[in-house]
């Protein structure tokens, strides 16, 4: 770590690829009154800290390390918030390409895009520490995408509110697996079938597995996905429900309405959101419309020339606008920077015939706003949402660079944050209580930038 020094003030958290010239996780003050970021320092213990989350008291910060073959979760002491420090020993995660993380009872649950799993590791309970793998969920299945859905890509786990479950989000099988975190805790329980058909199984000893394996730390799945080395007392989660979403719409991320019942799925191939509703006695999500996140772009997220994306000074057609920027023919250089994601596939072409792959969601803590940050149309898509929270595109504005990767909103202030990846920069904004629209309000240079986690945000904190 240099450069940070003392602990007083409000802070940021800023994950980012070392691979592509990042500085690992930079820690920046948040100015009380302008939201301004001014980075205090850095650190590149771990390499390629794409993801960010805090521990449940916010003492504790959690990073994955998205390396292509065997990635790491990692974990750092916040005893002093401006200067985050190694605390323990990096794991592996018994996956590839870790993007997205997340704690519930007790644990540190992973998604790892290349193996197309999920995976639980143990939590020191006094400390914090990452112990070791717990168990690995891995997923089966297929899309009609060859090139980005020749398998599963487990992409983000997220814990639902107020209960049991985890939400598991698959580009690569076009579903939302949802999953019982509550049977990981303790010994786990006994393996066994959750039933004929199911989305997955969690299997015991010699038992045969169904669209996907929850296996304990060691086990293996052979081919014709009889169980190996069986672990009838496995760490790894239950796959309770799986919800399909249209075929293509490779899901990547998503984001809960304030009100606990509403989820919005980001659909990165597709350029949709789709809103899901949430049961969470049941455990269970339906299926409700799809809203194209570009403007001009048709109500699937098909194709179609003439939108516009502003970016506060004026009005400018089509948008990409960073450097850089591809064409419809697809990705330059076909990866993000961390390469977790496939190479040369053309994304769905919206307003100005852009490619683009959203990213991220983040719903306004009144439940009035969606914004989703659309890579490629360098845009950040606002939505409206009224009584049936049906999203409901008004605009978009420009996210200030190049390939936003991550949007956060600033818990205390209800400000805007962009990681924009590629043109290496965290770009932030104010926005409009009227009618949701950002406005730019300044940024700061962090190379290949890829997340914003706010530490006083959590309520330990405030």
């Amino acid at each position: 770590m240099d450069g940070g020094k003392g602990s007083g003030g409000r802070h940021a958290y800023i994950g980012s690829f070392t691979s592509a010239g990042g500085a690992g996780i930079t820690t920046a003050a948040v100015h009380p009154g302008t939201g301004a970021l001014t980075p205090l320092g850095s650190t590149d213990a771990v390499a390629d800290p794409s993801y960010l989350a805090l521990g449940p008291d916010g003492t504790v910060l959690y990073a994955v390390a998205e390396l292509p073959d065997d990635g790491l979760a990692a974990a750092f002491s916040l005893r002093d918030p401006a200067a985050p420090a190694p605390l323990g020993t990096p794991r592996p995660v018994g996956g590839g390409a870790p993007t997205h993380l997340c704690l519930a009872h007790g644990q540190l649950f992973t998604a790892n895009y290349a193996s197309g799993s999920v995976s639980s590791l143990a939590l020191n309970a006094l400390d914090g520490t990452v112990e070791g793998l717990r168990g690995v969920l891995r997923h089966r299945g297929a899309g009609p995408d060859p090139e980005r859905q020749e398998g599963p890509h487990a992409h983000a786990v997220h814990p639902a509110p107020a209960g049991r479950w985890l939400l598991t989000v698959d580009l690569g099988t076009d579903t939302v697996r949802v999953l019982d975190a509550g049977h990981s805790v303790g010994a786990g329980g006994s393996g066994g079938a959750v039933g004929s058909g199911s989305a997955g199984d969690c299997v015991g000893a010699g038992e045969a597995v169904g669209a996907a394996d929850s296996v304990g730390v060691g086990d293996t799945v052979g081919p014709g996905g009889s169980e190996g080395a069986g672990d009838s007392a496995s760490g790894a989660p239950r796959v309770h429900h799986e919800t399909v979403l249209p075929p293509g719409s490779g899901p990547r991320h998503l984001a809960f309405h304030p009100d606990g019942r509403h989820v919005y799925c980001v659909n990165e191939l597709a350029s949709t959101v789709t809103l899901l509703t949430w049961d969470s006695a049941a455990g269970r999500l339906a299926v409700g419309p799809s809203r194209a996140t570009v403007p001009g772009a048709g109500g699937a997220g098909g194709a179609s020339a003439g939108g516009t994306v502003e970016d506060g000074a004026g009005r400018f057609a089509g948008g990409g606008g960073g450097a850089g920027a591809e064409g419809a023919g697809g990705l330059a250089g076909g990866a993000d920077a961390g390469g977790a994601e496939g190479a040369g596939v053309a994304g769905v072409a919206g307003g100005g015939g852009v490619a683009n792959y959203p990213s991220e969601a983040v719903v306004s803590a009144d439940g009035r706003f969606l914004w989703v940050a659309n890579r490629g149309h360098d845009s950040i898509a606002v939505f409206s949402l009224g009584a049936d929270r049906v999203p409901s595109l008004t605009g978009a504005v420009s996210c200030g660079g190049h390939w936003p990767r991550d949007l956060a909103l600033d818990p205390v202030t209800g400000r805007l944050y962009a990681a924009n990846e590629r043109s290496g920069d965290v770009t932030w904004f104010d926005v409009d209580p009227a009618d949701g629209t950002p406005r730019r309000a300044g940024s700061i240079s962090v190379p290949a930038a890829s997340c914003v986690v706010f530490a006083d945000g959590h309520p330990a904190r405030r």
